[in-house]
């Protein structure tokens, strides 16, 4: 086997840890309006040759994968104490000042933001901001065959959950 079948192998081994095909096609299955359009996608889901296709923050999260060394499933560090900070119950509206936060690479530590973003409509999905640093070197999941050519991102993807 060479790496596109690696590849191939852990994109269809997901859809057996993931379950019904209706949430987990990195945006392309699951109907308008439900994720941002695929144009590639963020995930071991995402579509032949994508920017990355390891497992993205909330594929982790929806599997329960934390990172053993970490208090939260979903966390970052305060930086004014460097605290361990729980983002997945984090919205606007009870952090309404704010805070400076670090983000470590993802793929080495787990490290990611999920923001909830206020709703207009009470009886629509919550709707979140997922936000994650990659480190372009710590990686052989991140990035397609130009990876060499990239620079460290910030990723940020938005979803109904």
């Amino acid at each position: 086997f060479d790496n596109n079948a690696d590849v191939i192998m852990r994109h269809e081994l997901s859809h057996a840890l993931y379950g019904y095909n209706n949430f987990h096609t990195a945006g392309a299955g699951a109907g308008t309006r439900t994720f941002i359009s695929s144009i590639g996608g963020w995930s071991n889901m995402s579509s032949w040759d994508s920017n990355s296709q390891g497992w993205n923050a909330w594929d982790r999260w929806r599997l329960g994968w934390k990172n053993p060394s970490k208090q939260y499933l979903i966390s970052g560090y305060n930086s004014q104490n460097n605290a361990e900070t729980d983002f997945e119950n984090y919205s606007l509206s009870n952090n309404p000042n704010g805070g400076e936060y670090v983000l470590q690479d993802f793929n080495s530590t787990g490290d990611a933001k999920r923001i909830k973003l206020p709703t207009v409509d009470n009886n629509a999905l919550p709707q979140y901001l997922w936000l994650e640093n990659h480190s372009i070197s710590e990686s052989e999941f991140d990035f397609n065959e130009n990876r060499n050519n990239a620079t460290d991102n910030l990723k940020a993807e938005a979803c109904f959950q």
